[in-house]
């Protein structure tokens, strides 16, 4: 189950640096019991199907 989901610095993030104009979250959730995060970058184009032609597409790190 999510609990939260807040955008934030790449900084803040295990990506660390943006190379590819992404938009970041974390999201905290519950999973048998135990408290997790998980990290999402998003990749920064109007429509959130397009692929982007340079950079990276969207990606998730789960801790």
């Amino acid at each position: 189950m999510v609990t939260d989901i807040r955008k934030i610095a790449v900084e803040k993030t295990p990506f660390k640096k943006d190379h590819v104009g992404g938009i970041y979250f974390i999201i905290e959730y519950e999973y048998n019991g135990d408290s997790k995060t998980a990290y999402y970058r998003r990749h920064n184009a109007l429509n959130i199907e397009d692929v982007p032609s340079k950079g990276a597409p969207e990606k998730w790190i789960f801790e």
